[in-house]
């Protein structure tokens, strides 16, 4: 029997139309596992066609595929197997020696693909691809073998090795370079196709038991979901991997409560699958365990006896919000793009009604058909124009007709309405609160970006009173976040008294400059401070001898008792020390000291009043006081003779006065 092969009638280059015929392999229509014996010339068969041993696990075991045909106008094969997957698995694909580079350099060989799920080997084929038909299309004579097939044993039973025989599967091609005025080169013919031949294909059987009594569970097959109330088929596939028929039971049960039990008979060798069915009426939706168990009178190997695999029961219409993507914080004004997850848990699409809400308000609502197990992005834009500024709560509710589960069909989120731009000045701090003038003190301000946007490059003003301390300017501050600066404040020069210390962050954009400042008080206060307040002297004009009292008031302006120490000097020449023991904070007292100028030369000379500062003590300015002057004079010297004279006129005027009174003391 003969088939053409043509491309749309014309008059293709054969090794093209051949080329094509291998790529296009399509998947097993259908497969028949029964071993055919090549009754009829010409045929494709395997070699060994049957085999009854024991072949240990992990041991490979090499099939040949080959043809008898004997004709010289071969130009390619291809084919496609079936075995099981419990007994064998496919290794590798060798060419044989019918199509090879060695006969024409235009041999191509296609090793194909091994599914060992599935069992299948596909896409295997070999072709001579001649580019040059004038001189004659490359062509080869059998008979000989197509390919060497190796597996490796994974499991102990019957495993047919199969042909494919359905469209375009298994082929044996031929070339009739009989030209035709259609075909002047010739034309590519089918010598064997196993779909419209089956006699003409044989197939293989290997049957791979051991001589004791084993039954295995090699598989268990059940739907990964199922909605609750519905009935899920499981299908376990038993094997008798021992040599002796069996007959024994096998029992299904989820986590620890039976489903059912059946009865089994099986060969030597023989794989079969035995359907369950589970109703799932009543039971709560989760994750359930399926546990197989297979048992014989006498059982050599417990091992594979048993199987599991897990099923998750469904509710049959279940949707569920599962997330809602919105920014926590945004400036209001802004449209906002809200995305919303929904995903449909049941075992049936839906057409879902999604509806957004801010507190009690509709945003909007949309409509959306989502399949069975699938997920679905829902989006939405929220004006946020004219609204106040504050949180709200976002609300995604999806429904729809019959929900099994209400509980999961809403999802809420949070989300802060700001102004762009505003910053907060949260803190200020002075330390030390109650300073000592001239002393350092550490102004610290927590500055927040309560605003949506960030705030670039502005500036942190600090003043005392009316007067500038320091103007920093901050390059970054990241909406949300805080930031801490520390600005010194050097005293020295200032005056004690309360001072008003002002921060204020300073940004042009600022929509709420009201708290963009915070004030406080520092106070400048004098610790420890002595103070000569005045010199009085009791005369600033003496002569040289005479004693001159000069009066000294000091002063403790400090906070603390003190012992004072003063002393008093004329120019840097030491008239005296006086110490006050334990003076109390803001007294004053007066010192007197006396001061003989008997060894001072004449001239004038400064009073200075100095107090010994006290330890701590910083402004010691006033403790000198140099604003008073004494003159200090010679005694001036007399005339000797004046002073004789002066004697001599007293002792005559006192010896006149003694004769007067004697001559009115003698009687007459």
């Amino acid at each position: 029997m003969k088939t053409n092969y043509t491309i749309n009638g014309k008059n293709p280059l054969p090794m093209l139309i051949l080329l094509m015929l291998v790529l296009s392999i399509l998947s097993t229509l259908g497969v028949n596992v029964k071993i055919a014996s090549a009754e009829e010339y010409p045929s494709i068969y395997m070699e060994p066609a049957y085999t009854d041993t024991t072949l240990t696990l992990g041991t490979n075991f090499t099939i040949s595929i080959k043809t008898d045909y004997n004709g010289t106008d071969i130009q390619g094969w291809q084919f496609t197997l079936s075995y099981n997957p419990y007994v064998l698995h496919g290794v590798e694909v060798v060419n044989g020696d019918l199509i090879t580079k060695d006969k024409h350099a235009s041999a191509l060989f296609l090793t194909g693909g091994f599914n060992n799920t599935e069992g299948k080997l596909r896409n295997t084929g070999a072709i001579f691809l001649d580019t040059e038909p004038a001189d004659g299309v490359d062509v080869t004579s059998g008979p000989g073998t197509l390919a060497n097939i190796t597996f490796t044993v994974v499991g102990y039973g019957a495993t047919p090795i199969a042909f494919g025989r359905g469209q375009s599967e298994t082929l044996l091609l031929g070339w009739n370079a009989t030209p035709t005025q259609e075909y002047p080169y010739g034309q590519g013919y089918h010598i064997i196709d196993a779909e419209t031949m089956p006699t003409h294909i044989q197939d293989s059987l290997l049957i791979n038991v051991q001589p004791i009594h084993d039954i295995a569970i090699a598989a268990i097959n059940a739907p990964s979901q199922v909605p609750i109330g519905q009935t899920a088929q499981i299908n376990v596939t038993i094997a008798n991997e021992g040599n002796y028929t069996e007959n024994g039971n096998l029992t299904l049960q989820y986590n620890t409560t039976p489903i059912d039990t059946k009865s089994f008979t099986l060969t030597r060798g023989e794989y079969k699958t035995i359907p369950f069915n589970w109703s799932t009426t009543g039971l709560d939706p989760g994750n359930y365990t399926l546990n197989v168990t297979a048992t014989i009178p006498v059982d050599e190997d417990l091992t594979d006896n048993t199987n599991t695999t897990s099923i998750e029961l469904k509710l049959a219409h279940n949707v569920v919000v599962t997330y809602i993507a919105a920014p926590s914080t945004t400036a209001r004004g802004e449209t906002i793009s809200i995305n919303v997850t929904v995903v449909n848990k049941g075992s049936f699409d839906e057409s879902a009604n999604v509806t957004l809400t801010y507190d009690d308000t509709l945003i909007d609502f949309q409509i959306k058909n989502i399949a069975a197990g699938d997920s679905a992005t829902v989006e939405f834009n929220w004006n946020t124009t004219g609204l106040d500024l504050g949180l709200y709560t976002l609300n995604v509710t999806a429904t729809i007709p019959v929900d099994e589960d209400l509980t999961d069909n809403t999802y809420t989120t949070d989300i802060t309405l700001k102004l762009g731009y505003d910053l907060f000045v949260r803190r200020m701090t002075a330390s030390p609160r109650d300073a000592e003038a001239g002393e350092t003190v550490n102004i610290t301000v927590i500055i927040e970006n309560n605003g949506a946007y960030n705030a670039t490059n502005f500036n942190l003003a600090v003043t005392y009173d009316t007067t500038l301390i320091e103007n920093q300017t901050i390059p970054l501050l990241p909406t949300g976040e805080s930031k801490t600066l520390t600005i010194i404040w050097d005293t020295t020069n200032i005056d004690p008294g309360s001072y008003t210390i002002t921060t204020e962050a300073i940004l042009a954009t600022d929509e709420d400059p009201a708290n963009n400042k915070k004030t406080g008080i520092v106070n400048l206060i004098v610790l420890h401070d002595i103070a000569i307040t005045n010199v009085t002297v009791s005369t600033d004009t003496a002569k040289i001898g005479e004693s001159i009292s000069i009066n000294v008031t000091v002063m403790n302006e400090g906070i603390e008792n003190e012992t004072v120490t003063v002393t008093v000097y004329y120019n840097d020449t030491q008239i005296g020390t006086q110490s006050i023991t334990e003076m109390a904070s803001g007294a004053s007292q007066l010192l007197t000291f006396s001061w003989d100028t008997s060894n001072v030369t004449a001239g004038t000379y400064i009073i200075k009043a100095v107090a010994t500062p006290v330890a701590g003590e910083m402004d010691t300015n006033d403790n000198t006081f140099t604003d008073v002057t004494v003159t200090i004079e010679k005694v001036p010297t007399q005339n000797i003779l004046i002073y004789v004279a002066a004697a001599g006129a007293v002792i005559i005027i006192i010896m006149a006065v003694a004769i007067y009174l004697l001559k009115i003391r003698k009687p007459t």
